[in-house]
């Protein structure tokens, strides 16, 4: 492998791990204002953001983060959730 193709694969993994990070800062920052009524808003608009960078996530985060999201939906949708049972 040529040392350039290295520091690529080094910064892609970077790139991968601080995409990850941020989106999970970002879903326990909505997490703990999501039982608050006045934020519902900040809240969905932070698990759509979330949505949309799922595409550009690693498989293995992402399995991860898309539990979190639907934990927070469940938060926010308290009774979706009751009507499944």
């Amino acid at each position: 492998m040529r040392p350039e193709s290295s520091k690529l694969v080094e910064l892609r993994s970077k790139t991968d791990r601080q995409l990850a990070e941020l989106i999970t800062r970002k879903l326990e920052a909505a997490a703990c204002v999501a039982d608050l009524d006045e934020f519902h808003c900040p809240v969905e608009k932070a698990c759509e953001e979330v949505r949309r960078l799922l595409p550009f996530v690693r498989q293995s985060d992402r399995r991860r983060i898309e539990a979190r999201l639907q934990e927070l939906r469940d938060m926010l949708h308290p009774t979706a959730q009751a009507a499944c049972f």
